[in-house]
């Protein structure tokens, strides 16, 4: 077991989901379906990349979808029983995303392995968002942060001045106006808070893009190919 963290929700206000499945485009409905909602999606293509958010992340996902129907690496029930042993007692939900019927051995074995619950697949919002809300109701709304305390009006000049030019972007709101336009924000938020700048982001290659944190194919094709336009 390795040593506690807090969830996502506990330190950020707000809830962070992670996505485990083999299949690039299922993981961007995922995130297209509950990024909306203001919650956190963190995607993975298979039980070495789901291994590794859960050691990098500086929190744990509040919760997990899960596909059972792993074509590359471990099965979706020994990845379950891998995450387990991770947490230990925390009880993060898990939720077994399969196109099995209910009663079958393997779904058994799911249980057995650590699975809290199970989502028939295709993936749909509803379905996805009633299991989200029967887990982590308590963590459906986005925290409101605190508001610095009002100040007391400045007197007002008695001239207007020119107005200053326009400050210049942080490389930060660099790297998230560039990924805002590939409809990336994830990515572009991932990549920011890991300090990289646009400079290092157009020198980067698939490999790279894929050790700072992006783990499917089809963002990091379509990130080299923006950089390289």
């Amino acid at each position: 077991m390795a040593k506690p963290k807090p969830l996502h929700y506990e330190k950020h206000g707000e809830l962070c989901i992670l996505s485990v499945d083999d299949d690039a485009v299922n993981l961007m409905v995922i995130e297209q379906l509950l990024a909306p909602q203001g919650w956190k999606v963190i995607s993975a293509q298979d039980g070495i990349d789901a291994m590794a958010v859960l050691q990098q992340e500086e929190t744990w996902p509040d919760f997990i979808f899960l596909d059972y129907q792993m074509n590359v690496g471990d099965s979706g029930d020994e990845i379950c029983r891998k995450m387990r042993e991770v947490f230990g007692a925390v009880p993060i939900p898990i939720v077994m995303c399969t196109a099995m019927t209910g009663g079958s051995q393997a779904l058994a074995d799911c249980k057995a392995a650590g699975a809290t619950d199970f989502l028939l697949k295709p993936y749909e919002r509803t379905k996805m968002m009633e299991k989200v809300a029967l887990y982590c109701g308590d963590k459906l709304q986005v925290k409101e942060k605190s508001k610095p305390a009002a100040t007391s009006p400045a007197p007002a000049p008695a001239a207007a001045a020119p107005a200053p030019p326009p400050p210049s972007k942080s490389p930060a709101e660099e790297v998230l106006d560039f990924f805002q336009k590939l409809d990336l924000e994830y990515c572009g938020q991932r990549l920011a808070e890991g300090g990289y700048t646009m400079p290092q982001i157009r020198a980067m290659d698939d490999a790279a893009l894929r050790k700072a944190g992006i783990v499917v194919k089809m963002q990091r094709d379509k990130i080299v190919a923006a950089c390289n336009s």
